[in-house]
């Protein structure tokens, strides 16, 4: 498994350095692409979501092209709407009641959980040093996976939550979050040496904004964790060698694009 998923990474991530690097419409394609993809694997979680498959993704690619379009009020409250319809269906209950309103609701959460929190990832590109915004937040993301995943591996001995994701560990977490905070000094460290557009931040702001990746990208992590243990399975795909699927890919970073956003609207801008 370890072998897969380092080719699987060597294999995909100069497609996403690329399509960072140059932004715009590379950018924008990129998001478009994980959106669809995770979505379908999403809505195949349920069996209520299948037959709105469709109506799902065409929602979820427009909100993302015309998320930077919104005024920043609503770009700032909308990736949050698809809560209410997580509670209404986990309320409703994984059963066979309803099946008409829980494949729509399935359709339109779905919808704004991707659309709306990847959208984010858009806007985030888009501000000023946008760029180096989005390498931290994706690099502190995947320096998190990889260290909890090594530290849980070598030293892992505690469960941190075993009725959601029994292979995960304290050891792990622990692990995860200071590689997240290592990753923001280490990129934050590039920019400022060897750009000519060094990122506004002090030591104090990259160590928090270092903490901050290093907990919510665990968070999403559990969060899909959860779904998946609902729907009775263990991969949300197999699309990517190694590592599961689309959705296996983006739970940790969904979240993260939001709360990099929201730090770089309020505290460095």
């Amino acid at each position: 498994m370890l072998r897969n998923r380092v080719i699987s990474s060597l294999a995909i991530l100069p497609l996403v350095f690329i399509a960072v690097w140059f932004g715009g419409r590379w950018f924008t394609a990129l998001v478009a692409v994980a959106t669809i993809t995770a979505s379908l694997e999403l809505y195949h979680l349920t069996a209520w979501g299948r037959r709105y498959l469709a109506l799902g993704q065409a929602l979820a690619i427009v909100l993302i092209i015309l998320s930077p379009e919104f005024p920043q009020w609503l770009t700032i409250l909308l990736p949050w709407a698809f809560v209410p319809g997580f509670v209404i269906l986990e309320l409703m209950g994984f059963g066979k009641r309803k099946p008409a309103v829980r494949g729509w609701g399935w359709a339109l959460t779905g919808a704004l959980f991707l659309g709306g929190l990847l959208g984010v990832w858009i806007l985030l590109r888009r501000e000023p040093l946008g760029q180096a915004w989005v390498f931290i937040g994706l690099g502190a993301t995947f320096a998190c996976d990889t260290a909890a995943y090594f530290v849980g591996k070598k030293w892992g001995r505690n469960r941190l939550a075993p009725t959601i994701s029994p292979r995960k560990t304290k050891e792990g977490a622990v692990g995860g979050f200071f590689g997240a905070i290592a990753a923001v000094f280490f990129i934050t460290f590039l920019y400022q040496r060897f750009s000519e557009n060094p990122l506004p931040m002090n030591l104090i702001q990259t160590a928090l904004l270092g903490c901050l990746i290093g907990v919510i990208a665990q968070l999403g992590d559990l969060g899909e964790s959860w779904l998946k243990r609902r729907s009775g399975v263990k991969d949300s795909g197999q699309l990517i060698p190694g590592h599961g699927g689309m959705l296996d890919r983006l739970d940790s970073i969904v979240f993260v694009g939001l709360v990099l956003y929201y730090y770089v609207i309020w505290a460095v801008r």
